[in-house]
């Protein structure tokens, strides 16, 4: 998030890339440009952005690791084609051949003028390549995985396979297509990652090029003491084994063939202490790590999504049937003020001649079975409109209530009693929080989580405590519920309550199927909001919540 607050568009002032005239939504530098200004080059953008995908990657493909970071993983997405798009404008040429696409260079100032048109250095081009990769894993965009099929035939095209005499399969290719030096295993480690990410999600690579590529590493290792040489044709070049502490980047490699893991750690063990660069020994250290791990082929993250994809509910384990049941009251005049569309599930204009007290203006329930540890969590944003405050509950129910006339186990959620500003009410059986009155701003947005652990409940408010109880109650029903202040006699409108996410998360455990929950089909629900028994809050949280 800090790096894409620092693109260079918006930075104050703006740094613009000098070689191409232009404000690039990326990031410029100098110290790479040997002295010719401030230039965006595809290799950093991509090194970067292949962190952050293949992080949308994993969130979106993991419902524990989604239940905490899913909400920030459509901004990540959203940033990065953003910045890709930025360089497919100017720099992205399909061809030459059918079925090949590849980045070009920049300007005359950077390489000779008969050179500036040619394609990058594959490094450059792959570090990109490894984005769109895991772009693909994370949303499934077929576009994405064409741009990497183009890519991988663009390369493959030049490359160089031959066979020894024994039959050892190999490959060589050149730093770049203008000029004839042989690839290094420094810059061809970024391509060897965007190799095996390719591979791994079935993107244009062979079980054959894979082994090609293994046989080259083992070729150029010459012991612990040596190293590994230089150039990905077996040469050593001017100063030999000195790219030998990047020879990590090999490794995924060894997730398929665990003599390169053996080879690389024989080296690691004698160098670690005595190479300079540390960094690169971390990352060796890490990469041993992972490729202790065997490989696996990966597929497009799926979700458990209901109508839109963009609302993010997940529920694993032993569930109820897959589906809201929408309950309104008093009458259903308000059912089309709720919809579930691109921003996730949206109430709006709700308003009402009804008299009454707390009432339920729309009600969602979902069966759930979670009887040890789950979390809940939901990202809303309100706006009052300048009106008297709305009101929104997430509540859970023990299995088997009924939640049209059973006190909740729990409660969390937002209201006004009697100002335009808000206030955060929460309950856990006797447990009650009451932030009290305007301590909240009329707009803004927040997390809000129930969670328990070994039979610990939590009710937590962007990340702070507000109640804690024990409850081992078998949880059987979510209810989530909009609605308005109502006194006798008046009525109020107010502007919009939205939730982003709502994702519930359960381990799964090998436990029967719940007893059929009881549900009415009919009539008003009442929100119960309980009224403080002497406060016993874990924390007080007075603070706007503005995000």
């Amino acid at each position: 998030d800090s790096l894409f607050a620092l693109r260079s568009d918006r930075l104050n002032p703006p740094r613009p890339d000098e070689l191409r005239g232009q404000l690039m939504k990326a990031w410029v530098t100098s110290t790479y440009s040997d002295g010719q200004g401030d230039t965006a080059w595809l290799v950093h953008a991509g090194n970067f952005l292949t962190g952050v995908t293949r992080a949308a990657y994993l969130i979106n493909r993991d419902p524990a690791l989604s239940a905490v970071y899913g909400h920030r993983v459509q901004g990540w997405i959203d940033e990065s084609r953003e910045v890709l798009q930025a360089f497919e404008a100017i720099d992205w040429h399909s061809g030459p051949n059918p079925g090949e696409g590849y980045f070009g260079g920049l300007s005359p100032a950077i390489y000779p003028p008969e050179i500036a048109a040619s394609p990058l250095p594959f490094n450059m081009q792959h570090a990109a390549a490894s984005a769109y990769v895991n772009l693909y894993l994370a949303t499934g965009n077929s576009a994405d995985a064409q741009k990497v099929q183009e890519m991988v035939q663009f390369f493959k095209n030049r490359t160089t396979e031959y066979n020894l005499p024994d039959g050892t399969k190999l490959v060589d290719w050149d730093y770049a297509t203008y000029m004839t030096r042989a690839e290094d295993i420094s810059h061809g480690g970024l391509t060897i990652g965007f190799v095996m990410r390719a591979y791994a999600a079935g993107l244009g690579f062979t079980a054959d090029d894979i082994e090609r590529f293994a046989n080259v590493i083992r070729r150029n290792y010459d012991g612990a003491e040596l190293g590994y040489r230089t150039n990905v044709d077996g040469s050593n070049g001017s100063d030999p084994y000195s790219l030998s502490n990047t020879a990590q980047m090999w490794l995924p490699l060894a997730r398929l063939y665990p003599d390169i893991r053996e080879d690389y750690a024989e080296w690691y063990a004698a160098h670690w202490q005595t190479d300079a660069n540390k960094l690169l020994m971390l990352q060796g250290a890490a990469y041993l790590a992972q490729s202790e791990s065997p490989f696996a082929a990966e597929s497009v993250a799926t979700t458990s999504l209901g109508l839109d994809p963009s609302f993010d509910e997940r529920f694993q384990g032993p569930n109820k049937p897959a589906q809201w049941i929408d309950r309104v009251g008093p009458t259903k005049h308000t059912t089309s003020d709720l919809t579930f569309g691109t921003n996730g599930l949206t109430v709006t204009d709700v308003t009402s001649t009804a008299i009454g007290n707390f009432w339920a203006e729309q009600q969602l329930l979902r069966p759930v079975y979670a009887p040890g540890d789950f979390t809940i969590t939901a990202d809303i944003s309100w706006d009052s409109g300048n009106t008297d405050f709305s009101r929104l509950m997430l509540r859970i129910f023990a299995e088997g209530a009924h939640p049209e006339s059973d006190s909740p186990l729990v409660e969390f959620g937002f209201a006004d009693f009697t100002t335009k500003l808000g206030r955060i009410i929460a309950a856990l059986n006797d447990i009650n929080y009451d932030s009290g009155e305007s301590s909240l701003s009329q707009t803004g947005s927040a997390e809000l989580i129930i969670q328990r652990t070994d039979g610990l409940i939590e009710l937590l408010w962007d990340d702070e405590v507000l109640a804690s109880a024990m409850i081992d109650d078998t949880i059987g029903m979510i209810e989530l519920a909009f609605g308005r202040q109502m006194i006798s006699g008046y009525a109020t409108t107010f502007g919009s309550l939205e939730v982003h996410r709502l994702q519930f998360y359960a381990p799964p455990a090998a436990v029967p199927e719940p007893a059929s929950l009881l549900l009415l089909l009919g009539g008003a629900v009442m929100l119960i909001a309980r009224q403080p028994k002497g406060l016993t809050a874990i924390r007080h949280h007075h603070q706007a919540t503005e995000a």
